[in-house]
């Protein structure tokens, strides 16, 4: 992750108490990794680390709002499901707060603890980045070694030159943006006439903004696996922390309810070179999968896709594009999302930057009068600059996002994420997904279950259909997921209204639980 960075320090961070004292090499207490519930989850965590001779001390606490209390990860092999796991306890390991030096000025910071020390901090008006040395792992009784490095542009980027600096973002400026989302928001209001009108001021109100997050086949082979997930929620976090900036002007939390690691190329998913084509092609497929009801524990607001795929605005061939998305797109379920090329730790300003964006955000300088100044960069640069001065969001950003709260534009965000948490010993794979959505995720965007049709045994109808062409049935012999394989009164724990209505509609036709099918292809297990 490190390679082609300049100026690599060498640090080895320890974990001490509020008042400096030496606690332990060991960065993240074993109490927490064992989910000891006598350790409160909101305790600070203080590291110190010697960077250049001078000691830096982070004051950090758990970003309780990374992951939605239903958070699920699942892993996708070709042909549907692989493996969901459902995180009834979610790792208080991402941390966010601030590094603090006796003389310079010090600045946020936002670090994942799970494994090492990972993440951005911010130094005397620069951004670092901080993560564990590669090819020495942690030993008991020392100090794990680590790197610090500025900020700055990829290489392949920063080869060509601040004169020559290309656009990063391929997003576009088009005057008929705002006009058509206002009649898109026009025929909502039809569907929903009872909605107020007059909306709260958003810079007193919270927003969740609740993500769905997606690793193509080629970034989880990249990373390998367990480690993928690891590294995507530290990105995340990093997210996260960016959005928590006061410069942005209003509180808007991003929390992760799906993430979606592929182990195998989706069939109805086509990530090319071709940003624009690949982005028209993931905003189909994450509406295709995302759950019906916002009130949906899963049910996703926006969707974002990481790649290691090198992209490029409009044309099929690698070039200097990092991401993609739609402007003013957010809660809207068919232009809420966005690609991002897989760059390292930098990752984490292009999704920042890219899902500015969707809140309606234009690139500074553009249409505006925010445009970087000598070394004042900001987020919603349209270049990714090469110095390592701290990114925040500016003036313009701020007014932008607040116009497009205030209008009510994002008033799918005004939910927390739902508080079902599952948390059974072993569960079915009906209770979050539902037949038609199983048929989905095995048999492609375009299927669908088909009760009136005729099967025998233990298979299920499912219609197929698509532009251009015909409904067509046909008989599948593996049958879907059940919601129970046992009496509603026999599970352990109970169920809320929510998860009831899931498991009522989750309901099957001619399964039997004793079928060895049931136990092949999907599982669904609790971490």
């Amino acid at each position: 992750a490190t390679e082609g960075r300049a100026a690599l320090d060498i640090v080895h961070p320890v974990r001490v108490d509020a008042g400096g004292s030496f606690l332990s090499y060991e960065l993240w207490p074993r109490a927490l990794r064992k989910r000891d519930v006598s350790v409160r989850r909101d305790a600070p965590a203080f590291y110190e680390l010697q960077y250049r001779g001078r000691e830096l001390r982070f004051n950090l606490t758990a970003n309780q709002h990374l992951l939605a209390p239903g958070f699920v990860s699942e892993t996708r092999r070709r042909g549907g499901l692989g493996r969901a796991h459902i995180r009834a306890h979610t790792p208080a390991c991402h941390l966010l707060g601030e590094v603090q030096d006796p003389e310079l000025e010090g600045g946020l910071a936002a670090i994942s603890a799970c494994d090492g020390l990972k993440g951005v901090f911010q130094l005397s008006n620069e951004d670092y980045f901080i993560e564990p040395l590669d090819s020495a792992p942690a030993r008991p009784g020392h100090a794990q070694p680590h790197v610090v490095y500025k900020r700055q542009a990829p290489e392949r980027l920063a080869q060509r030159g601040d004169s020559s600096a290309p656009s990063t973002c391929g997003v576009q400026v088009y005057p008929e943006l705002e006009p058509r989302r206002e009649r898109w928001e026009q025929r909502q209001q039809w569907r929903r006439p009872r909605l107020r009108r007059l909306h709260q001021r958003s810079v007193s109100k919270e927003k969740w903004v609740e993500t769905l997050v997606v690793a193509d086949a080629k970034m989880v082979e990249y990373h390998g696996q367990p480690q993928v997930e690891s590294y995507v929620l530290t990105i995340m976090n990093m997210v996260a922390g960016l959005f928590h900036d006061p410069s942005i002007g209003n509180p808007i939390h991003i929390t992760i309810v799906r993430l979606v690691l592929l182990e195998d190329e989706e069939e109805d998913l086509k990530i090319t070179h071709h940003a624009d084509n690949t982005l028209k092609s993931f905003c189909k497929w994450q509406k295709s999968i995302n759950m019906k009801g916002d009130a949906h524990p899963l049910h996703h607001d926006t969707a974002i896709l990481l790649t290691r795929k090198d992209l490029c605005a409009a044309m099929n061939r690698p070039c200097e594009t990092l991401g993609l998305s739609h402007v003013a797109g957010m809660c809207q379920p068919h232009r809420s999302c966005s690609i991002n090329e897989d760059t390292g730790l930098p990752l984490a300003f292009t999704v920042a930057h890219e899902l500015g964006h969707s809140f309606g955000i234009q690139h500074d300088g553009s249409g505006n009068d925010c445009e970087p100044v000598g070394k004042r960069p900001f987020i919603m640069s349209p270049q990714l600059l090469y110095d390592a001065a701290p990114l925040t969001w500016s003036r313009c950003s701020r007014q932008y996002i607040t116009r497009f709260l205030d209008r009510g534009w994002g008033l799918c965000l005004d939910d927390p994420p739902a508080k079902d948490i599952i948390d059974f010993p072993s569960v079915p794979p009906g209770v979050l997904y539902d037949v038609s959505h199983q048929c989905r995720l095995q048999y492609g965007a375009y299927s669908a279950f088909c009760e009136d049709m005729d099967v025998s045994g233990a298979g299920v109808g499912v219609g197929v259909w698509g532009p251009g062409r015909r409904a067509q049935g046909a008989a599948l012999t593996s049958p879907w997921m059940p919601a129970w394989e046992q009496p509603l009164l026999a599970w352990a724990a109970p169920l809320s209204d929510t998860v009831r209505r899931q498991v009522a509609c989750g309901r099957g036709q001619g399964w039997a639980a004793t079928d060895p099918a049931l136990n092949s292809g999907s599982t669904m297990d609790q971490l």
